[in-house]
C-alpha cells in the first residue's frame, strides 16, 4: 500500500526517537556504571559524550562536571564538552526522577566548569561546551537546559586570543539554551556564547560577569538567527564592540529577537548593551520587543544600544514596548543614534522620537535603581503605555498551549504579559488591559 508523502514524513521522528537511548548522569554515582538508569548513573558526563548519537537524551543530576577530554591531545586546555549534534542535555535532577515533569529544578547547582587546575582563569579550559557539526546540514538541532556554564577561558595568560566562546563555543547547528546560566568565562570574541551560523534559542537564560577582548562580552554572533526570550544580559564587558552583545550581518526582519530581554550594567568601547553591525554583505538588523536597557555604559558611543553606520550596509534596529534610560556614553547615551532606528511605544530618555507613535522620554520609575530591581512601580508612566500590536508572537510557545501566533504570555518574571494596574490610565493602545513598556509587568489585575 502507498503510504502518503506526509504520513511519511510524520512517522520519522516518532521512528528516530524510538531508536533514541537516554543514558543518566550523577556525580555522586559509583563509578562503572552503564548509565542507562539512575541507580547505574554514569559519574562522569564525558562517559555519556563519549558514546552518545544524535536524537540520544542526557538527564544530569546536580553536581559539579569538569571536561577531561582533549581535543588536541598536546594541549592540557584543548578539553571540553563536546556535544554532537542532535543531544539534549536537560540538567538540575535530583537523581531520583521518573519523568521529566518531576524535574527538581536544581539549575543553580548543576555546573559544568572550566576551571582545571589551580584557581584562576590561566590554565582553565578554552571551551566549556563545544557544539558543533563540522559541514553540511546537521542531523538535528541541540539542547542544553537546566544548568550553569562557567570559567571557560579562550584567551592565553598572556592576554592573546586561542579561540572564540569561552563559554559555549557553537558552529553550524540549532542551539537552544533554556533555564541556563553563562558566568564568569572569557575569550576574544563572545565571551560566554560564540554562535555562527545556523541558529540560537535562548529562554529564561542569563548571561552575566563574562569578558571579550574585542567584541561581545556576553553573546556574539554572526550569520545565524537569533532569538532570545525572557532573558537577562548583565555585567559583561568587551574592549571594543557590544558589551552586552554583539550582533553582525543578519539580515532580514526578526532575524534577530530580543522579547521581554533585560540589558543592564554591561559595558564596551561602542554599544554598552548591544552593538548592531552590518557588513561587506549583509546589513545588520535586530528587533527588540518589550526589552529593558539601563545601566550600561559605553567609553566612546552608545551607552544603551548602538547600530552601526560605518559599513557598506547599515545596521538598522527595531525598538517596540522597549524602555532605554540610564544608560551612559560620552556620544548617544541611551539609544545610540547610529544607524536606522524605528521606535514605536518606548520611553527612551533624552531623546526625542515623535510621541505620535507613542514614545516617551520620562523616567519610567523603577522599583529599586540602585540595586537594578528594573520592574516598575504603580503609576510609571511606562505602565498599561505599550501596543498590544507589538507584542512578539509566543514562536517558542512558552506557555505549551499549542499556540505559536499568540501574544508572548509572560513577562520576564513569569507573571502575565498583560495585566491592568487600576492606578495607572491606559495610554497605549489595543483592547485593555494593555501592555506595559520593558521587559516587565505590573501585576494588577
Amino acid at each position: 500500500m502507498r503510504i502518503p508523502l506526509l504520513t511519511a514524513l510524520l512517522a520519522l521522528p516518532l521512528a528516530s526517537s524510538a531508536l533514541a537511548t537516554r543514558y543518566y548522569v550523577d556525580a555522586d554515582a559509583a563509578p562503572g556504571g552503564d548509565g542507562l538508569a539512575w541507580a547505574s548513573a554514569f559519574d562522569s558526563l564525558d562517559d555519556a559524550l563519549e558514546i552518545i548519537t544524535s536524537g540520544d537524551r542526557i538527564w544530569l543530576a546536580e553536581g559539579t562536571y569538569v571536561p577531561s577530554i582533549r581535543r588536541n591531545a598536546k594541549q592540557p586546555r584543548s578539553v571540553t564538552f563536546y556535544i554532537p549534534a542532535g543531544v539534549h542535555i536537560h540538567g538540575g535532577f535530583d537523581g531520583t526522577e521518573m519523568t521529566f515533569g518531576q524535574r527538581a529544578g536544581l539549575f543553580s547547582t548543576t555546573i559544568l566548569d572550566g576551571e582545571l587546575g589551580a584557581p584562576g582563569p590561566h590554565d582553565n579550559a578554552w571551551h566549556v561546551v563545544n557544539v558543533e557539526h563540522p559541514s553540511g546540514i546537521p542531523p538535528g538541532g541541540n539542547r542544553l537546559t537546566g544548568m550553569v556554564i562557567q570559567n571557560g577561558n579562550a584567551l592565553d595568560a598572556d592576554g592573546k586570543s586561542n579561540g572564540q566562546g569561552g563559554g559555549v563555543l557553537s558552529f553550524n547547528v540549532a542551539l537552544r539554551l533554556q533555564d541556563v546560566q553563562v558566568r564568569h568565562n572569557a575569550a576574544r570574541n563572545g565571551a560566554g556564547v560564540h554562535a555562527q551560523p545556523a541558529s540560537l534559542t535562548l529562554i529564561d537564560t542569563w548571561i552575566h560577569h563574562n569578558r571579550a577582548l574585542n567584541n561581545g562580552g556576553g553573546l556574539w554572533g554572526q550569520a545565524i538567527n537569533i532569538k532570545a526570550f525572557n532573558t537577562r544580559i548583565s555585567h559583561n564587558s568587551a574592549g571594543a564592540r557590544g558589551g552586552g552583545a554583539y550582533m553582525h550581518s543578519m539580515a532580514g526582519f526578526e532575524a534577530v529577537l530580543y522579547a521581554g530581554c533585560v540589558f543592564h550594567d554591561n559595558f564596551a568601547e561602542r554599544g554598552g548593551g548591544i552593538f548592531v553591525g552590518g557588513g561587506e554583505f549583509a546589513s545588520g538588523a535586530a528587533v527588540l520587543r518589550n526589552c529593558t536597557f539601563a545601566y550600561n555604559s559605553a567609553s566612546v558611543r552608545g551607552g544603551g544600544i548602538q547600530a552601526n553606520t560605518a559599513p557598506t550596509f547599515h545596521a538598522r534596529v527595531w525598538l517596540y514596548n522597549s524602555i532605554v534610560w540610564a544608560n551612559r556614553a560620552p556620544i548617544d547615551a541611551s539609544p545610540g543614534a547610529g544607524g536606522r532606528m524605528i521606535v514605536e511605544h518606548s520611553n527612551v530618555q533624552d531623546v526625542y522620537y515623535s510621541p505620535t507613535f507613542g514614545n516617551m522620554s520620562t523616567d519610567p520609575l523603577f522599583v529599586d535603581a540602585a540595586a537594578r530591581d528594573l520592574r516598575l512601580l504603580s503609576g510609571s508612566p511606562s505602565v498599561d503605555s505599550g501596543s498590544n500590536e507589538l507584542i512578539a508572537r509566543d514562536q517558542k510557545d512558552l506557555d505549551g498551549d499549542g499556540d505559536f501566533q499568540e501574544p508572548m504570555p509572560f513577562d520576564i518574571d513569569g507573571e502575565a504579559r498583560r495585566s491592568d494596574d487600576p492606578g495607572t490610565p491606559d495610554t497605549g493602545t489595543g483592547s485593555a488591559p494593555i501592555v506595559d513598556m520593558g521587559a516587565y509587568e505590573v501585576q494588577g489585575v
